[in-house]
Formats: C-alpha cells, structure tokens, sequence
C-alpha cells in the first residue's frame, strides 16, 4: 500500500508538471528489521537515493563512508523538490527508536516543505500513543476537530472510514474505470454501493482487496462482471 500511495502521487506530479528526470517528488523509507543499535534514518534516506554507503579502507575492508547522512540528504531533497515522504514499518520501532524518529522527521519538514506519512501494523495507535507523551495535554482526536494544533506536535493525517455518501460514491467509480472485465457495466459498482459499503466498513484497506478478488472470482467464474453474490464470495474468501 506504502507503495501505491507514492507511485499515485508520482503520476499526479508527473500529470502536473510534465516528467522531470531532475524531480524526486516522493521519498519512501522503510524500518530496518530487528537489529542491536538505533535507527539511521538519514541512511535509510540514502539507500533511497541510490547512494553507497560503503567505502574500502587500504586493508580492502569495507567501511561506512558517513555516519550521518541527515544534511547531505536534506540538501538533495530540498533541490529535487521532494514533498512527500512515507515512512513505512512503524510497527517495527522499538520503544527507544520512536521519539527520535519522530524528531528526525520533524527536523525535515521543518527544512523542506513535506508532507509525512506514517505506514505500518497499528501505526495509527502508534502515533495516537505519541502524540499523546508529546503533548499530554492535548485532547484526543475526536475532541479536536476545532481546536488548533499545536506546532511542535507530530502532524498527522488520521484516515477515517469513508462515509456513505457522494464520496463513497466517487471512489467506487474510480475503482469502476479501472477494471477491465468483459460484462463489466460502467459504473456498475455504484449498484452494490451499499453492500460494498457494509463488507468494507468503508475503509479504504477492506475496499480495495474486495474488489480485487470479486474480480478475480468474476474471470475465474467465467462470468466476467462483479455482482452480489461475486462480492460476497470475495469477503467470505478473504474473510478465511
């Protein structure tokens, strides 16, 4: 999903502006599995950007070049006009990696302008747990709704579920342009909007798998269309 999300906003830039080989418009960064010491998120950032962290010293050994990449990354971002960065595996950050992530993020964004998105397993307790450490006196979301954020506060972008209404209705239809079954009626998912709505709760991570294997289910069946008893076919299978 990280990924879809930055290979969308790449093709909106790229749809803007036209391509630019001089352009990184988006940054993903994904947690190292387990290891002994911290985070080096500015080699994350690197490794990203397609630059050799390792150098040979005279013995032939191999050798970090840097050990903080955080300016030099910076810099690169700033003049390729990055304004997105996701970062992935949230879930994976020990206890002692998270408030240092979260001041090495801020750090960017307060040097270039960018949007950060924070993916993973329960990121959004995750983020909902520090927001809260970091400002203990701030109300929780849904007390927010009109009351100003603080600005050393994480920013955060909290995903709802979509609501049954034109917007549930203009997502369908941006699923709907993307399939390519042959009994397929344009539009045709607007007919079971509320069936989809119900298996998926309205939620973007439920919605898009369902479709997806109610297609596959569609040209495995022959029938080549997704109608009701498809879709519930598809949220038993996935459901198992």
């Amino acid at each position: 999903m990280t990924h879809l999300i930055g290979r969308a906003h790449q093709g909106r830039i790229e749809q803007l502006h036209g391509t630019d080989p001089n352009r990184i418009p988006v940054v993903c960064v994904n947690a190292p599995p387990s290891r002994d010491d911290a985070v080096n998120w500015s080699a994350q950032l690197a490794v990203f950007l397609g630059w050799d962290l390792y150098r040979r010293d005279v013995d032939g050994r191999s050798v970090l070049r840097m050990k903080d990449r955080t300016g030099p990354a910076a810099h690169v971002m700033r003049a390729s006009r990055t304004r997105l960065v996701l970062v992935d595996g949230v879930d994976r950050l020990r206890n002692n990696d998270i408030q240092p992530t979260f001041d090495f993020f801020d750090f960017l964004a307060a040097e270039i302008p960018l949007t950060v998105i924070w993916c993973g397993t329960g990121a959004r307790e995750i983020l909902h747990e520090a927001r809260g450490e970091r400002s203990p006196a701030l109300p929780r979301p849904a007390d927010t709704r009109h009351t100003p954020t603080p600005r050393n506060s994480v920013p955060v972008l909290w995903v709802n579920p979509l609501p049954y209404t034109e917007v549930w209705g203009r997502t369908l239809n941006g699923f709907d342009e993307k399939l390519r079954l042959h009994h397929h009626k344009k539009q045709g998912l607007l007919e079971h909007a509320a069936l989809l709505h119900r298996l998926s709760e309205g939620r973007m991570e439920h919605l898009a798998p369902l479709i997806s294997q109610a297609a596959q289910i569609a040209i495995e069946e022959g029938g080549e269309a997704i109608t009701e008893d498809v879709l519930r076919e598809a949220a038993a299978f996935l459901d198992t």
